[in-house]
């Protein structure tokens, strides 16, 4: 670029460097807010298609094998993290081979309280275990899909779970809302008494429109270029607040709600 070949381009480091630590202060600090949380499967060798498969508006973490079986638990119908981060649904969508545990804690879960979207697998994953894996495979399979595998929801305990749909069409069964509407990027972090939006213009884009976010409150603007926080005007629109916005190309800001 032109700027990086002028001869004092070095003068503007401290800038650049000045702009990411404010950038990365803020996008530590609190907890992320994701509604979904993504299980891989028992087996994956491949990276998923994360654009094709998820809705815009929603957030995500990914989920292994390790976290499923020994991180996660239920508090107030929600799965929860050692760390405190929580999501309101438990995502399966291509696992066509599973261990038992897994299953066995995947009913556990549902029992407790979790809502969980994904279709029955249909046979194990590995040989390990013989005979008696196979009984438990199919003892979990039985008690989370029921022996007749219809689709549609189950009521095991106080969770469910649900089956032959999309996920979009899961998020509405449940009614989780979109976290946020509108064309520009985005994460959202929180803490006690506080959320924050990092926003960011459209790839090669400039912005200039108006976004609804899933929470409510004051709203102030905070700069990562220049330091500088304002308040900025908002409007309350149910359960969202709908905030103007413009960002040059390459442009960001943080939306700060308390």
């Amino acid at each position: 670029t032109p700027f990086l070949r002028g001869q004092t381009w070095w003068k503007h480091v401290p800038e650049f460097t000045t702009y990411l630590a404010r950038c990365n202060y803020m996008l530590e600090r609190g907890k992320p807010v994701s509604d979904v949380l993504w299980y891989l499967g028992d087996e994956i060798n491949h990276k998923p298609d994360q654009e094709a498969a998820f809705p815009a508006g929603y957030k995500y973490d990914y989920c292994n094998p390790d976290v499923l079986l020994n991180r996660l638990s239920v508090q107030d119908g929600l799965l929860t993290t050692p760390e405190g981060i929580r999501y309101r649904l438990l995502w399966i969508p291509d696992s066509t081979r599973m261990h038992p545990e897994t299953l066995e804690k995947l009913y556990s879960l549902i029992h407790e309280g979790a809502n969980v979207v994904a279709n029955p697998p249909k046979g194990l994953v590995t040989l390990s275990g013989g005979e008696e894996s196979q009984k438990r495979f199919n003892a979990a399979v039985n008690r989370i899909w029921g022996r007749d595998r219809a689709k549609g929801e189950r009521d095991i305990g106080k969770g469910h779970i649900l089956s032959g749909v999309k996920l979009i069409a899961a998020l509405k069964h449940y009614r989780v809302a979109p976290d946020v509407i509108g064309d520009a990027l985005w994460v959202h972090r929180q803490i006690e008494g506080a959320d924050w939006y990092f926003i960011c213009a459209p790839k090669g884009k400039d912005f200039n429109g108006t976004m609804y976010f899933r929470t409510q409150g004051l709203v102030t603007v905070w700069d990562p270029l220049t330091g500088s926080r304002q308040p900025i005007s908002s409007t309350p629109n149910g359960d969202y607040t709908s905030v103007d916005l413009s960002l040059p190309q390459a442009g960001c800001c943080f939306l700060v709600f308390t």
